[in-house]
Order: C-alpha cells, then sequence, then structure tokens
C-alpha cells in the first residue's frame, strides 16, 4: 500500500511539474461574457501616435493547490501606474515606442516579493495583450509576463481595472501668482 501512495504522489509530482513546459498558459475555460467582450473588443488608441496594451491577470488556472493569488502594483518607466490584482484587466494607452513595465507583488505563503520586469515597444495605432502570469512550483513561485491573449480568453472571468491614458503629457503646473514683499 505504501509503495502505491508514492507513486501516485510520483506520479502527481511529475505531472505538475512538467505540464506546460511552453511557459504559456492555458487557455481559461468557460464561455466569454458578452457585455466585457464587446467592451475588450473596443479597446483602441486615440491616435495613431499611441498604442494600447492591455494587461491581465487570469486566476481560472493555477498549480496543484489551485491558482495562486496575487496584487501588485504596475511601474511603467518607473513611475507607479496602479494596483494588479487577480481577474482583472487594465488599460494603458502608451506613446509608440519602447517602455518597460515592471509589476512587484505579494502572493499568501510568499515571503519573498514576486516581480517581473519587461520591454514592451507600443506600436502606435496597434492594441497588444499580456498578461501576468505566475508559475508554481513545489518550492518556488516566480511571476512573469507573457505575451498575446485575446479578449476572449481575458473575458471569461475578468472585469477592468484600471484605465490610464499616458499617451499625452501631463500639463505643467501652473506657475505660482508673484507675490509683493
Amino acid at each position: 500500500m505504501r509503495t502505491f501512495l508514492l507513486a501516485v504522489l510520483a506520479v502527481t509530482a511529475f505531472g505538475c511539474a512538467h505540464g506546460n513546459n511552453s511557459g504559456g498558459s492555458a487557455e481559461p475555460s468557460g464561455k466569454p461574457r458578452p457585455e466585457v467582450l464587446a467592451k475588450l473588443k473596443g479597446i483602441a488608441p486615440h491616435s495613431p501616435e499611441s498604442g494600447v496594451v492591455v494587461l491581465y491577470r487570469n486566476t481560472v488556472f493555477g498549480g496543484m493547490f489551485g491558482p495562486m493569488a496575487f496584487n501588485g502594483t504596475l511601474w511603467v518607466d518607473d513611475q507607479a501606474a496602479g494596483d494588479v490584482s487577480d481577474d482583472k484587466y487594465n488599460v494603458l494607452e502608451l506613446p509608440a515606442g519602447r517602455h518597460s513595465l515592471r509589476v512587484l507583488g505579494t502572493a499568501p505563503g510568499i515571503v519573498v516579493p514576486l516581480q517581473a520586469t519587461t520591454v514592451v515597444n507600443v506600436a502606435g495605432g496597434q492594441t497588444a495583450w499580456l498578461e501576468v502570469h505566475t508559475v508554481q512550483e513545489f518550492s518556488n513561485v516566480t511571476l512573469k509576463f507573457v505575451p498575446g491573449g485575446s479578449p476572449e480568453s481575458v473575458a471569461v472571468d475578468c472585469t477592468e481595472g484600471f484605465v490610464l491614458d499616458l499617451s499625452k503629457p501631463l500639463s505643467a503646473a501652473p506657475a505660482p501668482a508673484a507675490t509683493r514683499m
């Protein structure tokens, strides 16, 4: 009996450790919600000089012990932009060109903060999809960006997080009024 239990445990461990060698994520199961799908398909940049990055976090899938809960902060070009949460998508409109994205956050039971950094080349007039994905192993959890995805896969379980237009420079603060002494 003991040998049988050890064999089952070994097969389970091997399957979890080697279940998805592509580094990508599995498609969530279920049907996309029509109202969310319509909103996602309508996402587009406001001008040809900017592009959109849809950053999302699906937790439909996870490791052997279920999905990994995660909460973090998104930094765009070394500026805090907003919170990244489970089952949310965030819409970032950025000037066309090269941008750095970094997510830094925590997960329950993980002592060391999780972080991932990537560089994206935003194409003018285009929309790109980028997933924040956790990779769970027996004694290690890592966070990574996975390019790709589709409105259909995001609309199964995600709802809107934040929408941020960074394509226009912030207007300069008004100069203080001169005072007389």
